[in-house]
């Protein structure tokens, strides 16, 4: 009976002195590169985590496809507008025309060879783990001086090093 009690008692007492958060050290990683970065940081204060889920090679991929459907965004406007200016330089006759006509091809062309990047990325269905992502609330200063509520994607990789993008 007594080895028993001592056994239960050795028991309790190593779980009693584990961590009760497994997340813990990678709250503390994230706090750590936001003071770091911050203007303030001092006035760092943690609001909310979320449970911290795998970072595959899939959702990196599929973070890097946004970003090139984003190039496109932003080059589209002026790849129509170029196309206008063909348009316009055709119905005049314009000597130019030929040389914008190359100039809007070219973006074209360009905007087509992102969209297929982007599309290959997110067809690829590789579920190597790279590390783990968390969603973080904190308040801090910003250069005003007053204290705003902030939150981002984080992302720890398996060598320690933190990315994160804000929503």
């Amino acid at each position: 009976m007594k080895s028993l009690l001592t056994g239960l008692f050795l028991a309790f007492l190593a779980t009693a002195c584990s961590p009760s958060d497994p997340d813990a050290a990678l709250h503390e990683r994230i706090s750590s590169t936001i003071k770091a970065s911050a203007g303030d940081p001092e006035s760092y204060q943690p609001a909310r985590w979320s449970k911290a889920t795998p970072w595959r090679q899939q959702d990196e991929n599929g973070l890097r496809a946004k970003v090139l459907r984003d190039s496109i965004a932003k080059l589209k406007p002026h790849a129509e507008l170029k196309y206008r200016q063909v348009q316009e330089a055709t119905r005049l006759g314009m000597k130019e025309q030929p040389q914008w006509k190359a100039e809007w091809l070219q973006e074209e062309e360009a905007m087509i060879a992102l969209g297929k990047q982007a599309l290959a990325l997110e067809q690829q269905k590789d579920t190597t783990r790279l590390g783990q992502q968390l969603v973080h609330a904190y308040r801090e200063k910003n250069a005003a001086g007053a204290l705003v509520l902030d939150s981002a994607l984080f992302i720890v990789l398996k060598d320690n090093s933190v990315r994160w993008r804000p929503f």
